[in-house]
């Protein structure tokens, strides 16, 4: 997994963030959305997918506030983290 393999949308997002990975073979990936102050707000415990094309859907909810959150997207030793706004 890298940060070519990893798409995250709408920015900015409503209710719903939808991430799409790109796996080359079969991984354990975690999810966690950060509050640019550094909270942990969401987080989706590791799972295991297989190679292709991995859609996943993250619900935060309407009652997180306006403002820039943090997705870290975990794999192994590798972690990508992808800036989004609501």
């Amino acid at each position: 997994m890298n940060s070519n393999n990893v798409l995250v949308y709408p920015n900015p997002f409503a209710d719903r963030i939808q991430v799409d990975v790109y796996l080359s073979a079969q991984e354990k990936i975690s999810i966690e959305l950060y509050s640019v102050l550094g909270s942990k707000i969401l987080e989706l415990p590791q799972k295991e997918y297989s190679s292709g094309l991995q859609q996943i859907e993250l619900q935060p909810g309407h009652e997180l506030p306006n403002g820039v959150y943090f997705l870290k997207i975990s794999s192994g030793s590798t972690t990508i983290t992808k800036k989004i706004s609501k």
